[in-house]
């Protein structure tokens, strides 16, 4: 008789404890349904105010920089309409969501311009295996977090911790994707100044690293409930390799940050992810022109403005500084023509005409060299009239403010 009453009493308390479980699990779900249900008004309100937000601007032409001020050299996917927009925006927008993740596929570089990222002009491009990795990963990992559960999981057979890992991972993922949305920007939807840049991973990198900050702990104190308080087993090879990730990624951030510091060690890192980048050979040749003393170095200067001219010759901004390396060589006919072209140019338009005023004084005080400089002067200016007037002439028929005009017809 006692023992009937031990095993009725047994029975009687493992009933209990699932119907404990189950009930937990319930509550759990109508936890997580009433939490999505009081959060999507306030979610349909956000989308309701953005959108119109959007139309608006669009309705009032605001939406989108107008194409003549960006010039390639800072955006070259900018012009792109229809689904040559779609492919190249796509693989940008997969660029910034591994960036995001802390993997850098096409490496560190301070400007992304003209030829640092060519143009996918096909659907078979190999670039875009990267986008569709990428989609296929979100989605595989999306629904194994939010409607399955793992093996070990369905072994321990505890519907309450398999209810609460779900909702848990559900959770994660609609918080993951919350922040991927502050990518927008460089989605490509709206046209902007701005092609590829760390800096626009700042936010994206919050969930990020709160998500792998979770699956790390996980991986060195093991998974837990909120049934189970067990005091935490350190596990010693997950810790190495967190380690190791940790000091490789102070190693690279170390490295990184004293680029930034170092102008020259700056450029050279840009050149050597993008050697085809415009602006970064632009921007070094004013290192060794003279910004840096210790580094100057004309001739070096005078190739990186040469590569400039092979890559992209509607990037203006280069005469400037090539009248500045023909002045000090003394090279006066090309500083003359090359500073001629820079009152052309729409951004150095300024810094070249105070140039022009204080050079041609100092020519033309020599009574042996009046003459022909007053010649050489007066021909430039009247060039530079006969290009302003073409200039108007072409913007009428839709040319690009930035490409400016040029001296010679051509």
């Amino acid at each position: 008789n006692n023992d009937n009453e031990e095993e009725k009493e047994d029975n009687d308390t493992n009933s209990k404890k699932e119907v404990s479980l189950s009930s937990s699990s319930l509550s759990m779900k109508q936890i997580l349904l009433s939490s999505l249900i009081k959060l999507f008004p306030r979610q349909l309100l956000l989308f309701v105010l953005s959108v119109s937000y959007l139309v608006m601007r669009h309705s009032l032409d605001w939406l989108s920089i107008p194409e003549g001020l960006i010039r390639p050299a800072e955006n070259p996917f900018y012009p792109l309409e229809g689904t040559d927009r779609i492919r190249n925006y796509a693989y940008i927008l997969a660029i910034h969501v591994f960036k995001s993740w802390n993997f850098d596929i096409i490496g560190f570089s301070h400007e992304y311009g003209y030829e640092c990222i060519r143009e996918i002009r096909k659907w078979s491009d190999p670039r875009l295996g990267v986008v569709f990795f990428l989609i296929v990963l979100y989605v595989v990992v999306i629904v194994k977090l939010c409607s399955g559960i793992t093996k070990r999981q369905k072994k321990n057979n505890n519907d309450y911790n398999n209810d609460y890992t779900r909702c848990n991972s559900c959770l994660f993922v609609l918080f993951h994707l919350s922040w991927m949305f502050t990518l927008f920007p460089i989605s490509g939807i709206v046209k902007v100044g701005t092609f590829i840049a760390d800096r626009i991973v700042v936010a994206s990198t919050v969930s990020t690293s709160i998500l792998l900050g979770c699956y790390f702990h996980q991986s060195i104190v093991g998974p837990s409930s909120s049934q189970e308080q067990k005091k935490p087993r350190i596990r010693l090879l997950p810790s190495v390799v967190v380690l190791s990730l940790l000091s490789y990624m102070w190693y690279r951030v170390h490295v990184r940050s004293m680029q930034w510091m170092d102008n020259h060690q700056l450029l050279l890192s840009s050149l050597k992810t993008c050697p085809r980048c415009a602006k970064s050979h632009l921007e070094i040749s004013k290192v060794y022109s003279g910004l840096i003393p210790e580094l100057f170095d004309l001739d070096k200067s005078l190739y990186h403005l040469k590569q400039v001219q092979s890559i992209d010759d509607s990037y203006c901004d280069v005469h400037r500084q090539l009248a500045h390396v023909y002045i000090q060589q003394q090279r006066l006919l090309e500083f003359e023509e090359e500073l001629a072209e820079a009152i052309l140019c729409p951004f150095d338009m300024m810094g070249a005409h105070d140039m022009w005023n204080k050079y041609w004084p100092v020519v033309l005080q020599d009574p042996s060299a009046r003459e022909d400089g007053q010649r050489r002067k007066h021909g430039y200016e009247l060039k530079i009239s006969q290009a302003v007037v073409r200039e108007q002439e072409e913007l009428e028929k839709g040319k690009p403010q930035w490409k400016g005009a040029r001296l010679n017809n051509g």
